[in-house]
């Protein structure tokens, strides 16, 4: 997952993939890396990475969605759509977030 996937200030020829009123403005792998926590999902965070419409912008965090035997690791985040869903929604309430504004 890249950051650009739930960027606010992308648009979707860019990279964003969730709608503008559920992405969040300059997303940075490390805060996916606190909701991949925060969601007990296992995950690598790939500092050396860029998405190629974001180079700019580097790193992208791998997530398992489930384990060896195909069950799902969290019933609320099955997928990668509804983890960006579900980070678009958590990253605002980031206590980094929160103590910016």
């Amino acid at each position: 997952v890249y950051p650009a996937y739930i960027d606010k200030n992308k648009s979707v020829s860019e990279g964003r993939r969730v709608p503008k009123e559920k992405a969040v403005p300059e997303p940075n792998v490390a805060e996916l890396g606190e909701i991949c926590l925060y969601l007990e999902l296992r995950h690598v965070i790939e500092v050396r990475k860029a998405y190629p419409r974001d180079w700019i912008n580097p790193g992208r965090v791998k997530i398992e969605f489930t384990d060896e035997n195909g069950k799902i690791l969290n019933e609320n985040v099955p997928n990668k759509k509804a983890f960006l869903l579900k980070a678009g929604e958590l990253i605002p309430k980031l206590k980094s977030r929160v103590q910016k504004n």
